[in-house]
């Protein structure tokens, strides 16, 4: 039986949160855009557009 390596690939999802539509922007590992959006700011868009369930979230928060 052959063994396979599967490939880790790191990314970084920036999100800025509003009420009804969030933006999102996803950046591989070179700091490259690989993808940017928006999505309806519920748990369900976030699972289903972004695959949150397989992050490691790092959250910082700022105020105006």
């Amino acid at each position: 039986m052959q063994g396979y390596h599967k490939q880790e690939r790191h990314f970084t999802v920036g999100l800025d949160l509003s009420d009804k539509k969030s933006y999102y922007v996803i950046l591989d590992y070179d700091g490259e855009v690989v993808e940017e959006g928006k999505v309806a700011t519920t748990t369900k868009a976030g699972q289903t557009r972004l695959n949150l369930d397989q992050t490691h979230p790092y959250i910082e928060a700022t105020s105006p």
